[in-house]
């Protein structure tokens, strides 16, 4: 098989996405490489209650010489370790790509190249519906205050939109919290459509999901749900996206 080969001006991107991927809780981070389409990671974690996806187009890189479709799967220890050597030099970030390897290197002096083997690709998660009519911008920042105030006293949280207002609440054993903005409140909310809609989500999921959008200095995720089906939060990564989608629990009403 032909090597590819992929240079990220800065090591940023490359971070975003191994960051994404430890959010979720991945072990491995398998991704398709198309000379036409780009970079897709499509990954369901280990528990199958959430999913992630990147996309990234040519265009998101310095230069993309991929010559032919193909799936790359790498343990997450591995990548993590060297995006945490590599993120510091702030230097475009070179990959090679052949057929038992993934080497990186910084494109700068003294060159430090790391390679990590390759591991048998799983079968393909297959792409879930994600397309839900209610559609929420949120400012990340504020979001993220939202399900911190949640986390440590909820197990699981409710999002909620109904009569003009969004409605983030949970409750536990140790008590409940509930927290309301109004749709036109522009603090919170960057825009709003579709109809009411509430379901229930797992407190670990949304609050490893908000606080990776938070050090990753994301400001404004897009919310996707209707009732008891999953959320997506969809925010911008390049000229492509990064989307995280949990999976609703079963609400006793």
């Amino acid at each position: 098989m032909k090597k590819s080969k992929l240079v990220f001006l800065s090591p940023d991107i490359l971070v975003n996405i191994n960051e994404a991927a430890s959010a979720l809780g991945l072990t491995e981070l398998q991704f398709t490489l198309s000379p036409d389409e780009g970079f897709v990671v499509n990954k369901l974690d280990a528990a199958k209650a959430a999913h992630l996806k990147i996309l990234l187009m040519p265009s998101d890189f310095e230069s993309y010489s991929v010559p032919d479709n193909r799936v790359v799967c790498i343990d997450m220890d591995s990548l993590t370790t060297v995006v945490g050597r590599l993120k510091r030099l702030k230097e475009p970030i070179e990959i090679v790509i052949a057929d038992n390897e993934m080497i990186f290197a910084n494109l700068g002096k003294p060159r430090r190249e790391f390679t990590i083997n390759l591991l048998s690709p799983a079968e393909q998660s297959k792409e879930l519906m994600s397309d839900f009519p209610t559609k929420v911008v949120v400012d990340v920042d504020e979001m993220n205050e939202q399900v911190k105030d949640l986390n440590g006293i909820a197990a699981h949280a409710v999002v909620q939109v109904v009569d003009g207002l969004l409605t983030v609440q949970g409750e536990g054993e140790k008590g409940k919290v509930s927290i309301q903005t109004s749709l036109t409140e522009l603090g919170l909310v960057k825009s709003y459509e579709g109809p009411n809609a509430r379901a229930m989500y797992a407190m670990g999921y949304l609050f490893e999901a908000f606080k990776f959008l938070k050090q990753n200095k994301f400001e404004t995720v897009k919310l996707c749900f209707t009732d008891d089906k999953p959320i997506t939060l969809t925010t911008e990564l390049g000229e492509g996206e990064i989307r995280i989608l949990i999976a609703p629990r079963v609400e006793r009403r």
